[in-house]
């Protein structure tokens, strides 16, 4: 019987929290909004110490990892500009997340990224914006924000590729959202994190897992 779900990540492994309360299990939730995968990888090296033996700990980021600086771009669309962690650094911090945790004995289990909606999440990050700006950015997508959806598709991707090197567990958020068609209803207006609805579903595929 598990008496405790701990979980690190960004602001989709707050769900955990719901999933504990449905379940009658308290959490240690170290989630944070806004964090990356370099910036867990700092917060597990500080509590590895109150990971146990065979305890589950939930590891979800890459949300924030493939976002990119906006406002920068609205302003240099001519410049180079990359994500906020490198599809290098995402892959190796996580690894080493991975390998921590399980070095303390505990159980690393790893979420998917969430799937997304790249026009309405444009629309939301730009909508104080002038039209220029707008224009901006979208001309250095490329026309569309295709390139958006494409970027966080890719880490996404490497987050499976990850776990699966690892031999870790995978909570796939993403495909379970998108099985129940219309996706949309568990997107907030933002289009990239989970409305009510959506973290509801979330913390029942925790739960599934958990009474397996």
């Amino acid at each position: 019987m598990v008496s405790m779900l701990t979980a690190f990540g960004d602001s989709i492994v707050k769900t955990v929290d719901l999933c504990g309360q449905k379940l009658g299990i308290s959490t240690l939730n170290y989630a944070r909004m806004g964090a990356t995968a370099p910036q867990g990888e700092q917060l597990i090296e500080r509590y590895k110490l109150l990971l146990k033996p065979n305890q589950i700990v939930f590891i979800g980021y890459g949300l924030n990892d493939c976002a990119y600086d906006w406002t920068a771009i609205a302003a240099f669309p001519n410049q180079e500009h990359y994500p906020r962690t490198s599809l290098r650094e995402y892959k190796e911090a996580y690894t080493r997340i991975i390998e921590t945790v399980r070095g303390t004995g505990a159980v690393p289990v790893v979420l998917s990224l969430p799937p997304m909606d790249a026009d309405r999440y444009f629309h939301f990050f730009s909508r104080y914006w002038t039209e220029e700006e707008k224009e901006n950015v979208l001309q250095w997508l490329g026309g569309s924000t295709t390139h958006i959806a494409q970027e966080h598709e890719l880490y996404n991707t490497t987050t499976w590729k990850i776990a699966q090197e690892q031999g870790v567990q995978v909570i796939d958020i993403k495909n379970d959202l998108l099985a129940d068609g219309d996706y949309l209803q568990y997107l907030s207006e933002d289009g990239i994190h989970p409305n009510e609805k959506g973290q509801a579903k979330i913390a029942d595929l925790i739960a599934k897992l958990i009474a397996a």
